[in-house]
């Protein structure tokens, strides 16, 4: 899936640090949804999709550069996450 995410915009260097960065943000991002094996499987999909838009949505090699330090794998799932239960609470399973 990362090879079809939207070209980055900057400079050639810029560019390979920044996907470089955001390979491996999504990594932890999917090794962190794994830990979640109990959730249900329509959630984990609509989480995926979720964080996949946030990746869509940030194509500037800088944005991933000057926020790679604060922002893990994890800062991208857990906003995902409560997007996706606010707006499907039948898949807490309650």
């Amino acid at each position: 899936m990362i090879e079809n995410m939207p070209a980055l915009t900057g400079s050639p260097k810029q560019i390979e640090w920044a996907n470089r960065i955001r390979t491996k943000m999504w990594a932890e991002a999917i090794e962190r949804m794994a830990v979640c094996s109990k959730a249900k499987p329509e959630a984990m999909r609509l989480v995926r999709e979720q964080m996949w838009k946030m990746y869509q949505d940030n194509t500037r090699a800088e944005y991933w550069i000057d926020n790679h330090r604060d922002h893990k794998g994890s800062s991208y799932f857990q906003p995902a996450a409560e997007l996706v239960l606010k707006t499907h609470p039948e898949l807490l399973g309650r």
